[in-house]
């Protein structure tokens, strides 16, 4: 006769980590009171989890605080208009760029446009044959937006030739997906373009020529 192997069931239970200084860590992680952050993990119902993974658990916390604190500090921002002005001399030539850089143009303040990537080079060049636009600048990096997170530089000005007239516009963020920016980079683009809104000057978010021109 053949013996049938049998075996008692078994429970697997998850192990229990030492759990660190839970709300001095995100403490020093978000800069919010202690009493704050204990409030968020009680409410959450999710305590328990910090015995599982302490190290995950205070990455997701960190992560969603954030996120929320980005949301508080950006919703709805407001500007107003100053008497300052952004002097021509920020566009200055830069020493010692590499040639692999450099894009030669005709209708933009400097000769040249310094460029950071493929993407922005082939817009450089698109830009620079196109018969819409009068003339364009990749920004320089003193180019700031002062915003709750920190300065903010958009990427490119342009100048339109549209229905007989001639209208400036700012262009955010010319990368290869617009998918991928992370959401600090979402809530700063959220500020330049409330910041250009109070100075009536259109702020686009496109990746190449064909996405500035139809939004402008």
């Amino acid at each position: 006769m053949l013996k049938r192997s049998t075996s008692n069931p078994q429970r697997l239970v998850a192990a229990r980590l030492d759990v660190p200084d839970l709300l001095g860590e995100l403490q020093n992680r978000t800069e919010l009171p202690r009493k704050v952050l204990a409030d968020i993990l009680v409410q959450s119902g999710r305590l328990e989890d910090a015995t599982v993974n302490p190290s995950a658990f205070v990455d997701a916390v960190t992560a969603i605080v954030q996120a929320g604190k980005r949301l508080m500090m950006t919703n709805g921002i407001v500007y107003k208009p100053l008497d300052e002005w952004w002097a021509q001399d920020l566009f200055a030539a830069e020493d010692d760029v590499p040639l692999d850089r450099l894009v030669p143009v005709a209708h933009a303040p400097l000769d040249h446009i310094v460029t950071d990537s493929n993407i922005e080079a082939a817009l450089a060049k698109a830009l620079d044959i196109s018969g819409a636009i009068k003339l364009f600048a990749k920004l320089p990096s003193g180019f700031k937006i002062t915003t709750p997170l920190g300065t903010y530089n958009p990427d490119w000005a342009i100048v339109r030739r549209h229905d007989g007239r001639e209208d400036v516009y700012l262009v955010s963020e010319s990368k290869g997906d617009l998918n991928t920016l992370r959401e600090a980079e979402k809530a700063q683009i959220a500020c330049g373009k409330a910041h250009f809104e109070a100075l009536e000057i259109p702020f686009v978010t496109a990746t190449n020529l064909d996405g500035i021109l139809a939004q402008v």
